[in-house]
């Protein structure tokens, strides 16, 4: 091995000494670099549970990193491993207290952002919170279009994003003549090509901001500037009706709505579904769908009742729940 090194040049003189001192724990069966064996455990677990998080497997990386935790003092490669798995899993409460536990031992500025996200989608999605707009003077036209607030991102995904253009044509079909409203800095489709037939009957209103809106905001501040740039869109509009999307339990748009119907005198109907989960109704939060005027629930994009009872809301009064 020395004379070796003697042919080498500097640093591969260096790699060569630790690659031989890492054959030689390889082979004698020892942690390399003089690990202690405990050290060199941990370690080995780590890896296996950011492995298990590589391979879609959330719960198995929490008991990992619980496993761990819960062998010795906290750790914040640990409490990193968790979580990640959290996020993964979209365990924001649980997530929310790792953060704080990561916090305690070192702290920085993304770690303080990540805080204010995770507790801005625990108040949307956990919450009957709803923000609250200064009253404004009522700009309800009986004979104007259905304002429809958009879910971030267009629905998230191909999948829901279909779902959402059946909404879009079953309004359009049923002359409720909607005008789409997505959040801030969400563009509307430029053509039929890009967005579907239906997206393209639609009128869209997107909003703009400003460069200096964050591309990526936390969850409660997105529904408090969709909430009241709609407001200020709905003087021009006028509708006749706010329609709130809950595509797969997602609570954005009827804390949106709600917020935006009290603030503009204007009824508020939800349409819940296509997608979201049987036991919607029994979720934290869905104290807001008392709160809207009217309630549409539908088990498929394509369901037929559907079109019926968005029909209804043209001439039907106020206050009265129809389930499709």
């Amino acid at each position: 091995m020395l004379s070796l090194r003697r042919l080498l040049p500097f640093p591969r003189d260096l790699a060569a000494t630790a690659v031989w001192h890492d054959l030689g724990a390889l082979f004698a069966g020892r942690p390399p670099g003089n690990l202690p064996v405990a050290e060199a455990r941990r370690r080995s677990r780590l890896i296996a549970g950011e492995d298990l998080l590589a391979r879609g497997d959330p719960d198995g990386a929490i008991r990992v990193a619980d496993a761990l935790l819960a062998a010795g003092p906290p750790s914040v490669p640990a409490l990193r491993l968790r979580l990640a798995a959290e996020q993964a899993s979209g365990r924001s409460r649980a997530a929310l207290r790792t953060v704080q536990a990561i916090r305690n031992r070192e702290d920085s500025a993304r770690l303080a952002d990540l805080e204010v996200r995770l507790a801005g989608t625990i108040l949307v999605e956990e919450t009957d919170w709803v923000p609250l707009l200064p009253p404004r003077p009522p700009c309800r036209n009986p004979q104007g279009p259905a304002i429809v607030i958009i879910p971030p991102e267009h629905g998230r995904g191909p999948q829901r994003a279909g779902s959402l253009d059946a909404v879009l044509r079953d309004l359009a079909e049923a002359d409720l003549r909607p005008v789409a409203i997505p959040p801030p800095g969400s563009p509307a489709p430029a053509s039929a090509a890009d967005g579907g037939l239906e997206r393209a009957a639609t009128r869209w209103h997107p909003l703009d901001l400003g460069p200096a809106y964050p591309a990526d905001p936390p969850a409660d501040r997105l529904v408090l500037d969709h909430a009241w740039a709609a407001a200020a869109a709905a003087r021009t509009i006028q509708p006749s009706l706010v329609i709130a999307l809950v595509p797969h339990g997602d609570e954005h748009c009827l804390a949106v709505g709600l917020a935006l119907g009290a603030a503009i005198g204007c009824p508020v109907a939800a349409i819940v579904g296509p997608g979201s989960t049987p036991d919607h109704a029994a979720r934290p939060g869905t104290g807001r769908l008392r709160r809207a005027d009217r309630v549409i629930t539908t088990g498929a994009a394509d369901d037929p009742a559907l079109g019926t009872a968005l029909r209804a809301l043209v001439s039907a009064d106020a206050g009265v729940t129809a389930t499709a």
